[in-house]
Parts: C-alpha cells; sequence; structure tokens
C-alpha cells in the first residue's frame, strides 16, 4: 500500500507539474494577446485623439474667424452711433448758445429801455 501511495503521489506530482506547465504556457499565452491588444487600442486612441484634436483645431479657427467679423460689425455700429451721438450733441449746444445769446440781447435791450428811462424821469 505504501507503493501505491508513492505511486500516487508520484502520478499527481507529475500531473501538478503537467497541469502546473501548461497553466504557465496559457498565461504566458494570455499575457502576449492582451499585450498585444492593448497596443492596438493604443493606437487607435491615438488616431482617434489626433481626429478630435484636427477638428477641434478647424472648429477654433471657424470660430476665431467668426468672432472677428462680429467684432468688426460691432465696431462699426459703434463708430456710427457715435458719429449720431456728437451730431446730436452739437445740435444741442448750438441751439443752447442760440438760447442764452437771445436771453443775453433781450437782457440787454431791456437794459438799455430801462436806464435811459430812469436816468430822463
Amino acid at each position: 500500500m505504501k507503493t501505491e501511495i508513492a505511486d500516487v503521489r508520484s502520478d499527481l506530482t507529475t500531473a501538478i507539474a503537467e497541469v502546473r506547465t501548461g497553466l504557465k504556457a496559457e498565461i504566458a499565452e494570455l499575457r502576449t494577446e492582451l499585450k498585444d491588444e492593448i497596443a492596438g487600442s493604443r493606437a487607435e486612441v491615438k488616431t482617434e485623439i489626433a481626429g478630435a484634436a484636427t477638428e477641434l483645431k478647424t472648429e477654433i479657427v471657424g470660430l476665431r474667424t467668426e468672432l472677428k467679423t462680429e467684432i468688426a460689425e460691432l465696431r462699426t455700429e459703434l463708430k456710427a452711433e457715435i458719429a449720431q451721438t456728437k451730431t446730436a450733441l452739437l445740435k444741442w449746444i448750438l441751439g443752447a448758445i442760440g438760447f442764452l445769446s437771445i436771453v443775453i440781447l433781450g437782457a440787454l435791450i431791456s437794459l438799455f429801455i430801462i436806464i435811459p428811462k430812469q436816468i430822463f424821469d
């Protein structure tokens, strides 16, 4: 019976060693496959990132162009509004000067009318 146990033990040790060797080989194969898949995935991701970067650059250029156009339009509008405001302000100032001139003239005329009457009366 000891011999049988030793034979079974020997057979089990051999079987375990064979299984261990087989598992190591499978693990090595899986490791290689995983490395290959990871490398392929990296390449795909890099390509996608490059494509996205190109798209973003194109969009940024388009947005810059649009912004420059809008800024130019706003500048033109502001210049027109400033010109209108200047014109309106100039009209108001000239009107105020004219009104003050009339008031001063009226005051002078009334002084010339009142003063001689007081002197000759």
